[in-house]
């Protein structure tokens, strides 16, 4: 490939956190598990620094935990989180159940 073509910074940090989040995503990384930088580098081709960036992107999102001296983790969730998320799902489906209806009721909605 030559030079020109090659990916710009942001496109390499990019399909660098795509392709991390897939594989979180996926469950190729479990909970608690570090994140090895040299592999990183090795599986996708990045520099060190590139795949640096991208897991502090992930911390800032909440996937990841950066540890001081001992590198980065998949970040776990606790029992409270998922609770609470549920919590809050369990409002929205609510609150789109209840505009559904209204929105049904509405008369340019019985026409179509």
């Amino acid at each position: 490939m030559s030079r020109s073509k090659l990916p710009g910074r942001e496109d390499q940090l990019d399909f660098l956190l795509h392709h991390l989040r897939e594989r979180i995503h996926r469950g190729d990384f479990v909970p608690g598990q570090r994140l090895i930088e040299a592999d990183l580098v090795d599986e996708t081709g990045m520099s060190r620094s590139k795949v640096r960036e991208a897991l502090r992107v992930l911390e800032a999102d909440g996937l990841v935990e950066l540890h001081r001296n001992r590198g980065a983790s998949i970040r776990r969730i606790s029992r409270q989180e998922v609770s609470d998320t549920l919590e809050v799902l369990k409002v929205i489906s609510v609150l789109i159940t209840d505009k559904a209806i209204v929105g049904c009721q509405e008369p340019e909605a019985r026409a179509a």
